[in-house]
């Protein structure tokens, strides 16, 4: 499905019963010039993308909500040649996006992923859920697994990264490069530390990492380690916040605990008035608890019950009057 150059397009309205797309050549979505595209929303029933999915030079958006409930982006064998899979999610030149958080639910994407010439896009924390970028097929029959992050000026870290260890086949490429604001990468500790998840190492895997901001190289990257869970670093934002528990995020939303039981504290701290919308979803996609609730002061504060809910990762979605939604993983321990 190609959505491409249309100058006045400003919202995708007409398909909110789309649950499905196919393979066109390797590709299954593009959405590409379209300066007017403020939003995704009425693709809110797509669990899965086939093929290659690219998003770009959209002037206006600002987000990719409605593609909360993708899980999974490619690996779907062409009819001529069942072992070639492809997948390649390319995210470039969106001058006003901001946040990927909407991706939160995708767990593996098939060949690579482009993260590129998005001057706001401060984090990608939407990828919090991604383990793998896949290869399938003989040796040859597919390009190399590649992880491209560049020229991201507003980008402070890529914490959302955390949990990807992988990046398979014979061969794999990270690259991060030239984002300027870029100074938290420990995101990538893993990923490295695991030599990519190619094979055979270490010849295998090729990592570029130059022209970010101070403390973001690889030597940098291997010294400093893992993520640790409440350290938040970043050039827009500090805090002193004497809280029981620290954000995940800059994103002015706490969870305590977390894990949990099925029984937790949601807090929002932000500049908001009114009602906003509390959606936990398994990585099915599907449901578990909905609430709306009211905020009418500087902080919401809500105790939410899922109980009974079986243990596993979760992801909780808020949505703000304004529309702009930002989503947490949720960890169940019965």
């Amino acid at each position: 499905m190609e959505i491409r150059n249309n100058t006045s397009l400003k919202n995708l309205d007409g398909l909110p019963a789309l649950t499905s797309i196919g393979l066109f050549g390797q590709e299954s979505l593009i959405i590409r010039g379209n300066p007017e595209l403020r939003n995704l929303e009425a693709l809110r029933s797509l669990t899965s993308i086939p093929g290659g999915v690219e998003i770009s030079f959209n002037a206006s958006l600002q987000g990719l909500e409605g593609l909360e409930s993708v899980t999974k982006i490619g690996g779907t064998p062409f009819v001529c040649c069942p072992q070639q899979l492809d997948g390649t999610f390319r995210i470039t030149n969106n001058e006003s996006l901001k946040s990927i958080d909407a991706l939160a639910a995708v767990t593996s994407v098939h060949h690579g992923i482009f993260i590129t010439d998005n001057p706001s896009l401060k984090n990608l924390d939407g990828f919090s859920s991604l383990t793998e970028i896949t290869i399938s097929g003989a040796p040859g029959t597919n390009p190399p697994a590649r992880l491209e992050i560049r020229n991201n000026a507003a980008l402070a870290n890529v914490d959302g990264l955390s949990s990807l260890t992988s990046m398979g086949g014979s061969n794999a490429s990270l690259t991060v490069t030239d984002n300027s604001s870029l100074v938290r990468c420990c995101g990538l500790y893993s990923l490295i530390q695991n030599g990519l998840g190619c094979s055979p190492q270490p010849s295998c895997a090729t990592i570029t990492i130059s022209g970010n901001g101070a403390g973001c190289t690889k030597e940098d990257i291997l010294a400093g380690g893992a993520c640790r869970p409440g350290d938040v670093q970043s050039v827009a934002r500090t805090t002193s916040r004497s809280n029981p528990y620290e954000p995940e995020t800059e994103s002015g939303i706490w969870l305590s605990p977390n894990p949990s039981n099925g029984e937790f504290d949601l807090e929002v701290v932000d500049d908001f008035f009114g009602s906003c919308y509390v959606l936990v979803r398994d990585f099915s996609g599907r449901a578990i608890k909905e609430e709306v609730l009211v905020k009418d002061g500087n902080v919401l504060k809500a105790r939410i019950d899922m109980k009974p809910v079986s243990s596993g990762l979760y992801i909780l979605t808020v949505r703000k009057p304004n529309g702009i939604l930002t989503n947490k993983k949720l960890i169940i321990k019965e």
